[in-house]
């Protein structure tokens, strides 16, 4: 046997002897209590086709993490100026309705002064 070949035969069975013994893996009994053991030899022969692996919990490092908190303070600024924005353009549209309303008063006062309603006589 070649030196490579030992290598893989090697790689192969100690990957076979990992995904064996190096997972947690979880049956229920026949009374229907749920059981957590180190790998399937240690499930009862008659429970193994019921075994499950538990969905591993992702890690997240540190650059994910910050990652993710600098886009969530990028959506929250985003969030606050579109809200500075439309309280800006509600005081802008009170502000122009307040001048549209001062205006028509002072057409309506000049109107009265120029036809003679406005006068004392």
């Amino acid at each position: 046997m070649s030196v490579r070949t030992f290598f893989i035969m090697s790689a192969l069975v100690l990957s076979a002897h990992s995904q064996a013994f190096g997972q947690q893996v979880r049956y229920m009994d026949s009374s229907g209590n749920i059981h957590f053991v180190d790998n399937v030899y240690q499930v009862p022969p008659r429970y193994r086709q019921q075994v499950e692996t538990p969905t591993p919990v992702p890690v997240l490092d540190r650059k994910a993490l910050a990652e993710k908190k600098r886009q969530e303070q990028e959506a929250k600024r985003e969030k606050m100026a579109k809200e500075k924005e439309k309280r800006r353009e509600e005081r802008e549209k009170k502000y122009e309705e307040e001048q549209r309303k001062k205006d028509e008063a002072r057409k309506n006062r000049n109107k009265a002064q120029s036809s003679g309603f406005g006068r004392l006589q």
